[in-house]
């Protein structure tokens, strides 16, 4: 059970630490994206991806272990600490003022509700499934032995007798190897499994703001998302 809290609480902060990534990015090209819910989305993608190319170039030079990826996160720290200071103010006020907090998800479930909550439901309910056992023959026959072997000799190893690893493209085991040697993370439940679900919901909120505009109906702004889930 320590090692599931663990385990989630480290996907959060590498989530948070992939936002701080994309959002100092998009400031740094000077792009503006609001409302603030679509800039979450967009940044903590962008920095997911970033993170992944990063995650590429430790690795060809070998170099891609817990000592350089723990410099990536303390760089992304300090260039975004005026940011990490405004939200640790905003965090404990929120803390500070359950009133306040509890007003502004009353807010945030007016109208659609039954949607809202079905689809806060889905998202609860399966994340459970999350830290079951890896049963997934190309999870056990691939993907995780590549991830392991990034994480255990810190560099790519093409010669490496791992089905796919000379042909396929490894971009998504050299993120979610990110966590795992960050995270010193050599058990089930991996990581990757818990980084992978949430990231479900980053897309959600991309989607959610892309129809946003589009749709006059809010019953279709949250029917359309269910679906996709569906």
């Amino acid at each position: 059970m320590i090692h599931n809290l663990f385990v989630f609480a480290a996907s959060i902060l590498f989530w948070y630490l992939c936002f701080l990534l994309g959002d100092g990015l998009l400031r740094l090209v000077s792009v503006t994206i609001t409302p603030p819910l679509r800039r979450f989305g967009y940044a903590a993608v962008l920095g997911l991806g970033t993170l992944g190319v990063i995650a590429l170039l430790l690795s060809l030079a070998g170099v891609f272990n817990a000592v350089a990826i723990h410099f990536v996160f303390a760089l992304v720290l300090v260039w975004s600490w005026p940011l990490v200071r405004r939200q640790a103010a905003a965090f404990r006020f929120w803390l500070s003022s359950p009133a306040a907090l509890f007003r502004r998800l009353k807010a945030l479930f007016q109208g659609a509700l039954f949607l809202k909550l079905l689809l806060v439901v889905w998202l609860a309910a399966n994340f459970m499934i999350v830290f079951v056992p890896i049963t997934g023959h190309d999870t056990l026959d691939y993907h995780l032995p590549i991830i392991t072997d990034l994480a255990g000799k810190g560099k790519m190893d093409f010669a490496a007798p791992i089905e796919g690893y000379r042909h396929l493209p490894v971009l998504g085991e050299l993120i979610y190897a990110i966590p795992t040697v960050a995270f010193f993370n050599d058990r089930a439940p991996f990581i990757f499994q818990i980084i992978q679900y949430e990231l479900v919901v980053f897309l959600l909120i991309i989607f959610f703001e892309f129809l946003r505009p589009r749709l006059a109906h809010r019953f279709l702004l949250f029917a359309a998302p269910l679906l996709v889930l569906g």
